[in-house]
């Protein structure tokens, strides 16, 4: 994930923290997002000044100043989690063009069966996305199969396994399944503590009881063209 991205994410979800109307965009949330996370420092330190003052006065006041920075300090250790796992997407794949910001499946209702999940709507596992049409698609039929993908982190998909290939880099993984002739490859599997690459015509989509949870693993789901 690339500097800007990052601050974009902080700058979004701090100003949800403190009520502020959004306006981040490319072009101001680096300014944004600085003076947003001095904010952030000052107001945290400020509560907990107010704590220890209203601690022996008012228990009800005491109650509500640490519920109020237990919620800031939860909404930027979020921030740290959301960073480090897009920047496993942005590592793995040229991913899809559907993403952008959100932070409730609302924002993402544009496109068909997407959800927002990591700051980012995307769709739903399993399914891939047609560009042309903005919908995310059981199957792409004859739109054949692009470049893109969708990227779930942390998952695999048990017992479907087409072919094998180890040991590569998960770019080699996915490179793979886009270029492989021999099958139409809809899904890539990479296992990063083995550097084992498995790819599928199969999807999270058409086996929901195959998905699997383990965090050696970065599942891709081949987009439409």
């Amino acid at each position: 994930m690339d500097i800007l991205s990052g601050i974009f994410v902080i700058c979004a979800l701090l100003g949800n923290v403190f009520g502020e109307k959004q306006q981040c965009s490319r072009y101001h949330y680096e300014a944004q997002t600085l003076e947003r996370i001095i904010k952030a420092e000052f107001t945290i330190a400020e509560l907990k000044n107010k704590i220890d003052v209203h601690q022996s006065k008012n228990t009800d006041d005491h109650s509500k100043l640490e519920q109020r920075v237990e919620l800031i300090q939860k909404a930027m250790n979020k921030v740290v989690e959301n960073i480090t796992e897009i920047k496993v997407e942005k590592q793995s794949v040229e991913v899809s063009s559907m993403r952008q910001y959100c932070t409730s499946d609302d924002m993402c209702s544009d496109v068909e069966n997407a959800e927002c999940k990591r700051l980012a709507c995307k769709c739903k596992p399993g399914l891939s996305y047609h560009h042309a049409t903005r919908k995310c698609l059981s199957d792409c039929g004859d739109s054949r199969y692009g470049s893109t993908y969708q990227v779930e982190v942390n998952t695999y998909l048990s017992g479907f396994n087409t072919n094998s290939i180890k040991p590569v880099t998960i770019e080699e993984c996915v490179n793979n399944c886009t270029n492989i002739k021999k099958i139409i490859c809809r899904t890539a599997e990479y296992e990063a503590s083995s550097k084992d690459c498995r790819i599928s015509f199969e999807t999270l989509h058409t086996n929901p009881e195959a998905i699997g949870y383990d965090s050696n693993y970065v599942l891709h789901t081949r987009d439409c063209n």
